[in-house]
């Protein structure tokens, strides 16, 4: 902490002694989040405890004016972590005098930094920036991303057109001879219209991953790392055993290489009371093998969802469905899991099934995982799985600072695995939001949410179902925002 209030220091003092001659002007934004959350059975064992924690975050956005058409943007999170802990990465770790969970004094987490530069060709951005977002937030998993991007807008009838471009690099392994030739890039190509009633566009993307895993590869590497851990034959996720993992890493080894192509269509409008959403994901690619003993894979596979919404006086009532093709075969000739390449963590309609705030995205069912599961390339098994969803809710303002919400969802696994007496019904949530906007910049949320699990939960676990398991749960969640 020393370290960085030295390093604050000397750069105020730097960029105070350029003010005069650049102009430069520093604005900050940012939140400070305390989040509260209750599960009552994350296992969903009749036996179970219910698990009770708050955590909290401070995020700080920095921005570098260094002329009208240039910046330089940061941001950094800082104590992203349980209340009372000590730990702020949530693990314990080693060091040379032994194990440590005081990481206090090294809680700042430097996640951005980029160039962002108006030039007179268009809009250039260079560094660590917001990624994996595109369109509507369905399919979106916002990280932070090295890259290259390129902007250009272009007045068009009543509206613009913003054509853009962008070269990320997902892995770097090209820095020294061991390693050469292995680096994971994504290329991207999109084109945006912005009108006043409405906003449309298409992504087309190359993903080009020289060292990648397909999801039997990472589902056989997370069972041999806990079967080599424990020494025995029991794993988390039933999907499969350590001899089909061994099998498995005997034939195709533990990495493949994948070009993977995108492309993604999105409409977003409102027109007078109505509003309509819906965006496609569709991929297609090849897998290739780094042995001789596996043929290439071919990859396909989707999501899209539609959406309509009507305002009502101070309601507004909508209606969805949502479909994410799964894939719950590892071993045959395709590979189809759309949440495996794109999980879709922003979306997030339904807090239990879909969320990963309250930890169950990995923890649901005793390890099977929701929705987005431990997200890209994890070989959580009800993400792998895939998942339909149809939904309606209704979002009601009582005053210009309160609003309630609610929404339930019925849920069913898009693949499940055949023989046994597997089932796909993974039941109906409901969620009952209260939202209350104490001040400009003080906001509260509650959620209240409830589970009404179906056999799925139960076959997925041992493909029978077990007396012992129990699907229903609840979750509570609030959460105090400090904006600035």
């Amino acid at each position: 902490m020393k370290k960085m209030m030295l390093m604050a220091l000397v750069l105020a003092v730097v960029a105070g002694g350029t003010l005069p001659a650049t102009a430069m002007e520093v604005d900050f934004s940012g939140s400070f989040e305390l989040e509260g959350i209750l599960n009552s059975s994350e296992g969903m064992d009749e036996d179970d405890a219910t698990s009770d924690f708050r955590q909290m975050r401070l995020r700080v956005q920095t921005e570098f004016t260094i002329t009208d058409d240039m910046k330089l943007i940061t941001r950094f999170d800082a104590l992203e972590k349980i209340l009372s802990s000590k730990d702020s990465s949530f693990t314990i770790t080693q060091n040379d005098t032994g194990w440590d969970s005081d990481d206090d004094d090294d809680n700042i987490d430097f996640d951005r930094a980029y160039l962002s530069w108006k030039s007179p060709i268009g809009l250039f951005q260079l560094g660590r920036m917001e990624g994996v977002t595109w369109g509507t937030s369905f399919c979106d998993d916002e990280a932070d991303t090295d890259r290259i991007k390129y902007i250009l807008p272009i007045a068009l009838g009543s509206g613009t057109f913003y054509l853009s471009a962008v070269a990320e690099k997902v892995g770097e392994y090209d820095k020294g001879t061991e390693d050469s030739d292995e680096d994971n890039d994504k290329y991207y190509i999109g084109a945006t219209y912005v009108a006043k009633t409405y906003r449309t566009g298409l992504l087309t993307a190359l993903y080009n991953f020289k060292t990648f895993q397909d999801p039997g590869q990472a589902l056989a590497t997370e069972v041999l790392y806990a079967y080599n851990k424990s020494d025995s034959d029991t794993s988390l996720n039933p999907a499969m055993s350590v001899t089909e993992a061994y099998s498995l890493y005997t034939t195709t080894g533990l990495s493949c290489e994948g070009k993977v192509f995108l492309l993604a269509p999105y409409f977003e409008g409102k027109f007078g009371d109505f509003s309509f959403t819906t965006e496609l994901d569709y991929i297609i690619g090849t897998i290739e093998y780094d042995t001789d003993n596996a043929d290439d894979k071919d990859l396909e596979a989707f999501a899209y969802f539609v959406e309509g919404a009507y305002d009502i006086g101070p309601a507004t009532v909508q209606l969805g469905f949502a479909h994410s093709k799964g894939d719950a075969d590892y071993t045959d000739d395709k590979i189809g899991s759309m949440s495996y390449v794109s999980p879709g963590v922003d979306w997030a309609k339904l807090l239990i099934l879909q969320d990963d705030t309250t930890g169950m995205n990995t923890t649901l069912a005793n390890g099977l995982g929701n929705h987005v599961g431990n997200g890209f390339g994890s070989a959580s098994t009800a993400m792998c799985d895939g998942y339909k969803l149809l939904y309606a809710g209704v979002d009601y303002v009582v005053t210009d600072s309160i609003s309630l919400g609610f929404i339930a969802g019925m849920s069913w696994a898009d693949e499940v695995p055949d023989g046994m007496d597997y089932d796909d019904d993974q039941g109906v949530e409901y969620d009952a939001s209260f939202t209350w906007k104490l001040t400009k910049n003080l906001e509260y949320k509650a959620v209240a949410a409830y589970l009404d699990g179906g056999d799925y939960w139960k076959t997925r676990r041992t493909g029978a179902v077990e007396s012992n398991i129990d699907p229903e749960i609840y979750t509570l969640y609030h959460k105090l925002t400090l904006t600035f």
